[in-house]
């Protein structure tokens, strides 16, 4: 299998690639294939296009058998179907609960956690390889001074949540050849940067199917294959 990733300054330059992609005469019609889509915006532009244009050959018209995701369900899907309790927005108590634990004054206690549940998220998406030093480090002594304090805030929610880590459900994953793509074949349309782990995670996925990456980037056109 392989990898093939486009870049363009407009998504609009896409237009083509996504309906053709779209629309191919699959061999069984009952497959889903699916199209990763940075946010809502793109997803709905997406839909409307295919929906709305035909190609020379007829095909086009309709918006069917296709599933829209984003990237965190590609890179660390969600392990409940209530939502991923690792989210900023639900990592916020857990991280409030362990502050005060400590005996925190901080007079803003809720702000302070939401901070760091924001800089935890992040370092989630951005630095994986440092969350994993984090947790396999043999004692807080091996660590610095300044990262040692949210290592030892990552460790303890670890402890505290049932819910397996985003890093620990990617390395499933990754043990596993990545997740499940029904249609055998993937796209990945309009983002604009590409996280350390969703590039893993593609590489993963790489091996075992089709992967056409659409990418956005100010700069000329052009078209790198990767087998």
């Amino acid at each position: 299998m392989a990898v093939s990733v486009t870049f363009a300054a407009t998504i609009s330059q896409f237009d083509r690639e996504v309906v053709t992609w779209c629309t191919e005469v699959r061999p069984d019609p009952f497959t889903i294939d699916v199209v990763v889509v940075p946010n809502l915006g793109v997803r709905r532009y997406l839909e409307r296009l295919v929906a709305t244009t035909r190609l020379e050959d007829g095909r086009g018209g309709i918006c069917a058998g296709v599933e829209f995701w984003y990237p965190g369900r590609l890179g660390a899907p969600s392990p409940t179907e209530g939502g991923d309790p690792w989210s900023p927005e639900r990592l916020v108590w857990p991280v409030l609960a362990i502050e005060r634990e400590r005996g925190s004054n901080e007079p803003r206690p809720y702000s302070r956690a939401r901070r760091l549940a924001d800089l935890l998220d992040r370092y989630e998406l951005y630095r994986p390889e440092m969350v994993r030093r984090w947790l396999e480090a043999a004692s807080e002594g091996d660590l610095g001074p300044v990262e040692r304090s949210q290592a030892v805030l990552r460790r303890a929610l670890d402890g505290r949540l049932e819910a397996p880590s985003p890093s620990a459900r990617r390395l499933e994953l990754q043990g596993g050849g990545g997740v499940e793509l029904p249609g055998g074949r993937l796209l990945v349309v309009g983002l604009e940067v590409v996280t350390p782990s969703l590039l893993e995670s593609l590489r993963v996925l790489g091996a075992y199917h089709q992967i056409s990456v659409l990418s956005l980037c100010a700069s000329t056109a052009a078209t790198i294959e990767e087998t």
